[in-house]
């Protein structure tokens, strides 16, 4: 039988904070940022921004 939390007090003093790791699909995002915003999104050139503005504004 295991011992019950109450028995195995755990001290404050080797409590460990781990720092937090945040992990993001950037690939994914720009996917669904390019095909979700209209295509006119464009430069002057003809170059579709769509994906980079809706990236940026996520």
């Amino acid at each position: 039988m295991a011992p019950d939390q109450r028995d195995c007090p755990i001290s404050t003093a080797y409590r460990v904070v781990m720092p937090k790791l945040v992990l993001l699909d950037g690939h994914s995002l720009a996917y669904r940022a390019f095909y979700a915003l209209p295509s006119d999104l464009a430069t002057s050139q003809g170059q579709v921004t769509n994906a980079v503005y809706g990236f940026t504004s996520m």
